[in-house]
């Protein structure tokens, strides 16, 4: 074996070193520039909600009762929808039966 044959596999492994360390310094600012973005991502959603919050109040809806009655009503829509499946589902069965 000769001495260049010997260093050729070293130089394979040192230049596959150098591409996973190009690799991961790549990946390390794309995600700072991702966790850049999330920061900013955050600020503009807190100050779009504080302008909601006093656009609200000078609708004059700032009572937070409005918000629960909503959330309810959603809920009984979900129930009202599962109860008409059933329904349905046992109606299926007795035609079955008959």
């Amino acid at each position: 074996m000769t001495k260049s044959e010997a260093t050729k596999p070293a130089g394979d492994l040192q230049a596959k070193v150098t591409g996973v360390k190009k690799l991961l310094a790549h990946f390390k600012k794309k995600l700072t520039s991702v966790k850049k973005q999330h920061k900013e991502a955050e600020k503009a959603l807190k100050k779009v909600q504080k302008q909601a919050k006093q656009a609200q109040k000078k609708m004059g809806g700032d009572d937070k009762s409005d918000d629960d009655d909503s959330d309810d009503a959603e809920e009984g829509d979900a129930g009202s929808d599962m109860m008409g499946a059933e329904a349905e589902d046992g109606d299926g069965a007795e035609e079955l039966a008959s």
